[in-house]
C-alpha cells in the first residue's frame, strides 16, 4: 500500500512539473513558472532511487508539457495528430530526466542540466524532416531575462533558464552554500546589465491584416475572398491617407497567404495587386502561393509602376503542413492529410530593399529556426524583419500568441524591429527591446502603423553565430562520454 501511495505521489508531482512548465507559454504566459516547473522535475528525480521511476516520471512530465502547449494543433484535425505529435516530442525531452539522474551528485549539475536542454532542442529542431523546434525553453513569454539571447542566441537563453531552474532546485535542498546562493542571485540580475540595441533611424511601416471569411482548414478554398479582403483593407487605408488621417508609410506588408491566387501567373490577381500598389504609391510585400513551375510559398515585393520585383521562397517547410512525409500512412490515419499539397522549398535568403529599409523576410514557422533568422540579418544585412504568417487554420487557439512570443525573442536576440502580420490575427509591430508597439485581435480587419527603428548594428549573438550552441553541445556530450568511461572503468 505504501508503494502504491508513493507511486501515486510521484505521478502527481511529475504531472505538476509538466503543468508548471507549460504555464510559461501562452495562453498562461507566466515565464517564471518554467524554472519552478523544471526545478520540481529535478527534485523529483533527485529523490528517486528507482531508475524506472525516473524514466516514467520524466515521460509523464514531458508528455504533460507538450500535450498542453501543443493543444492548438488539434483545432481542426482532431485529437489524434495532437497526441501523436506531443508524445513524439516528449520522447526527445524525457531523456533529459535520465541525464539528471546520472549526474545528480555532480558539482557541475546546474551547467549539465542547461547543456542537456540545449542538446535536446538542437536535436528536435533538426530531426526528423527538418525538425520542429516549437516550445523551446527560450521561447517562453519574454521578460527582462530574455536579454541573455543578445549574447548567445536562443541556445544560451535556454541554457541560462535551465541553469536557473537547477540552482533553484539546489537552493530548496540542504545544505545551501553561499556560492550557490550568490550564483543564483548573480544569474537573476545579470540580464539587467545587458544594453538594448538602439537606433536613431526609423521608417514608417504598415501591416495589413485582411482577415478570412471563415475559420478552418478550408480557408484555401476561399482564396479570392481572402485576396479581396486584403485589397479592401488597403483601399480603406488609402482613403485615410488621402484624407490626412494617417501619413503615407514607406512600406506596406501583407501576410502569408494574402494572395493564394497565384499573384505571378493569374492575370486578374496580378492586375488587382498592381492597381492597389500604384494607388497607395509605396511597395507592398505580398504573401502568396505560386503554382508554376512548382507549388511554392512565396513573398513578393510589389513596387508601384513596376510590379513584382524581389521574390523570397520559403526555405523551411512545415512537415505535415506544407509537405507530407510518409504520405500513405498519414492519409490513412488522418483523412484531412489528403488536403496537404507538397510544396518545394526555396534555396536562398532574400533581402527586399525599399529606400533605407533592408527587409529580411521570414515566413511563418521559419521564425523558430535560428540559422534562417540569423542568415537574414547577418548575411542579408537586414535592418528590419517581416514575419508573414497565417494562423487561420488554428482558430482562436494560443498558437498565434506563442508565435508572437518567438518573434519578440528574435527581436531582442538580434536587436531588430519585427513586423509580424497574420491573415486573421494576432498581428503586431515589435520593437528591438521585444515590446509590442501595436497589436491586432483575432478575426478582424486591422491596419497597424508605426515608426520602427532600423538597426544596422549586429548583436554579440549575431557575431558569434551558432558557436554558443556548438560549444554547449560539445561540453554536454563530452560529460556523458567521460561518465561512460568512468562507469566502464569501475565495472572492470
Amino acid at each position: 500500500m505504501n508503494v502504491l501511495n508513493f507511486s501515486f505521489l510521484k505521478l502527481a508531482q511529475s504531472l505538476l512539473a509538466g503543468v508548471l512548465i507549460s504555464f510559461a507559454f501562452a495562453p498562461f504566459s507566466i515565464w517564471w513558472a518554467l524554472p519552478i516547473g523544471i526545478a520540481l522535475w529535478i527534485r523529483n528525480i533527485q529523490r528517486s532511487d528507482d531508475f524506472r521511476t525516473v524514466i516514467l516520471g520524466s515521460l509523464v512530465t514531458s508528455a504533460c508539457f507538450f500535450l498542453i502547449v501543443l493543444h492548438w494543433t488539434s483545432t481542426y484535425v482532431g485529437w489524434f495528430p495532437w497526441v501523436l505529435l506531443s508524445l513524439f516530442e516528449a520522447l526527445f525531452l524525457a531523456p533529459v530526466g535520465v541525464g539528471i539522474r546520472i549526474f545528480r551528485n555532480s558539482r557541475w549539475l546546474p551547467l549539465l542540466i542547461g547543456g542537456m536542454f540545449v542538446l535536446d532542442e538542437a536535436i528536435r529542431s533538426r530531426f526528423p524532416w527538418g525538425g520542429f523546434g516549437w516550445a523551446r525553453v527560450a521561447f517562453v513569454e519574454p521578460s527582462y531575462f530574455t536579454k541573455i539571447a543578445t549574447l548567445g542566441g536562443a541556445p544560451l537563453l535556454t541554457f541560462s533558464l535551465a541553469v536557473l531552474a537547477a540552482l533553484l532546485a539546489q537552493l530548496v535542498s540542504k545544505p545551501r552554500s553561499p556560492v550557490l546562493i550568490l550564483s543564483g542571485i548573480g544569474l537573476m540580475i545579470s540580464p539587467l546589465a545587458i544594453p538594448t540595441n538602439h537606433s536613431s533611424e526609423v521608417a514608417n511601416v504598415a501591416a495589413v491584416q485582411g482577415n478570412v471569411p471563415r475559420l478552418g482548414l478550408d480557408f484555401n478554398a476561399q482564396r479570392e475572398a481572402v485576396l479581396q479582403n486584403h485589397l479592401n483593407a488597403t483601399k480603406t487605408f488609402i482613403e485615410k491617407i488621402s484624407g490626412g488621417a494617417v501619413k503615407r508609410p514607406s512600406l506596406v506588408i501583407w501576410p502569408e497567404n494574402a494572395s493564394d491566387v497565384d499573384p505571378l501567373h493569374d492575370q486578374n490577381a496580378a492586375q488587382l495587386i498592381t492597381q492597389i500598389t500604384d494607388a497607395i504609391g509605396v511597395p507592398i510585400l505580398v504573401g502568396g502561393v505560386t503554382e508554376s513551375p512548382n507549388v511554392q510559398n512565396i513573398s513578393v515585393l510589389w513596387v508601384p509602376q513596376i510590379g513584382p520585383t524581389s521574390i523570397y521562397i520559403k526555405q523551411h517547410l512545415a512537415p505535415f503542413g506544407e509537405f507530407l512525409p510518409m504520405r500513405k500512412i498519414a492519409e490513412a490515419l488522418v483523412p484531412a492529410a489528403k488536403k496537404i499539397v507538397d510544396m518545394k522549398p526555396g534555396q536562398r535568403t532574400v533581402t527586399h530593399r525599399i529606400g533605407a529599409i533592408r527587409l529580411g523576410d521570414i515566413i511563418c514557422f521559419e521564425i523558430i529556426e535560428d540559422g534562417l533568422v540569423r542568415k537574414a540579418i547577418v548575411g542579408g544585412q537586414a535592418n528590419l524583419v517581416a514575419v508573414q504568417t497565417n494562423s487561420a487554420t488554428f482558430g482562436r487557439s494560443p498558437e498565434s500568441d506563442q508565435q508572437l512570443a518567438v518573434s519578440r525573442e528574435r527581436a531582442i536576440e538580434h536587436g531588430r524591429s519585427i513586423v509580424s502580420v497574420s491573415t486573421s490575427g494576432k498581428s503586431a509591430l515589435i520593437l528591438p527591446d521585444g515590446s509590442i508597439r501595436q497589436k491586432s485581435e483575432f478575426f478582424s480587419q486591422a491596419i497597424l502603423q508605426a515608426d520602427l527603428p532600423l538597426s544596422n548594428r549586429l548583436t554579440i549573438s549575431d557575431r558569434l553565430g551558432g558557436w554558443p550552441e556548438i560549444f554547449i553541445v560539445i561540453f554536454t556530450v563530452l560529460a556523458f562520454l567521460r561518465r561512460l568511461l568512468i562507469a566502464r572503468g569501475v565495472e572492470r
